[in-house]
């Protein structure tokens, strides 16, 4: 199956959401919204009512290379207005945009002084990024 066209707006973002339940589906469900060849990352939002381990398992094996991030929310923004219970998902053109995240573990111990620098090593390339 080859990846489709999807209709990026003219600064190269796209959105789609899920209904569905099921992690596997609600992850199929996006793939099919989002999946094509100047996809470079994708950020959801989703409820806490999902099962989160098999939900990012399912995310990552239908997005596999594709940068993802995403967080649990109290609501969800979709095309069709507010809703709860779904997960929303902005994708963005690799054409247009120039995506790096890091994981920060205790963040109660992240002061600012290591935000400033953990910028200053995004900006100049000095921590590389490898997407697992």
């Amino acid at each position: 199956m080859g990846l489709k066209k999807i209709s990026f707006d003219n600064e190269g973002i796209t959105t789609a959401f899920s209904f569905a339940k099921q992690a596997e589906a609600a992850a199929q469900d996006l793939a099919q919204q989002l999946l094509c060849s100047e996809l470079g990352f994708v950020l959801f939002f989703c409820s806490a009512e999902y099962d989160l381990p098999a939900l990012s398992k399912a995310l990552e094996a239908e997005f596999f290379g594709v940068p993802l991030v995403g967080c649990t929310s109290a609501g969800e923004i979709t095309s069709e207005g507010y809703a709860r219970g779904c997960i929303s998902a902005i994708g963005f053109d690799h054409r247009h945009f120039s995506i790096a995240s890091v994981l920060i573990d205790e963040m109660e111990r992240f002061s600012l002084y290591d935000a400033q620098e953990l910028v200053e090593n995004l900006i100049s390339g000095a921590i590389v990024i490898c997407g697992v």
